[in-house]
Parts: C-alpha cells; sequence; structure tokens
C-alpha cells in the first residue's frame, strides 16, 4: 500500500508529526521488502532477528535525536544572527 510521503511542514504539523517547535515528534523505523519513498534505511524480512530488530531500533533513536538536534541548532542559528 502506498501513502503519500509528507514532506512539507504545514503537512507535517497538520498531522500531528511535529512538536510545537517544529521538531519531529518520533523517529521512523521502515521494516519490509520494499523500498523507502524518503531514502531512508528498510530492514528487510529476511533480517528480522532480535539482535537486528534491536539494532535497528537504537539506530533509528539515534538519527531521530541528531535530527532534531540538527533542526533545532539551525533555527537558533538563525534566530541569533536577527
Amino acid at each position: 500500500m502506498n501513502r503519500p510521503v509528507l514532506r512539507t511542514p504545514r503537512a507535517l504539523a497538520e498531522a500531528g508529526l511535529v512538536d510545537p517547535a517544529q521538531l519531529p515528534r518520533w523517529g521512523v523505523v521502515l521494516m519490509g521488502d520494499s523500498k523507502s519513498p524518503t531514502d531512508d534505511e528498510v530492514l528487510p524480512r529476511k533480517e528480522w532477528s532480535a539482535p537486528q530488530v534491536a539494532r535497528f531500533f537504537r539506530a533509528a533513536a539515534m538519527i531521530h535525536d541528531l535530527r532534531r538536534r540538527r533542526i533545532f541548532n539551525r533555527d537558533h542559528l538563525a534566530n541569533s544572527e536577527t
């Protein structure tokens, strides 16, 4: 099943995927045998073992944290330059 990819800030906010500071609320874990529409890594079904899934979830949490920090720092830097 194909679902639309939410890429605009407004679409993300309307879907409740960002917090009041416009930072992503959750990390995303893609599992299955199809390609990611957003070029994120997908964990194929054949690799679904407990250690692999745990590693994949930890990686998704770290990526999520880094993305939030990048957005926060970018916005903080933009606001401090004015």
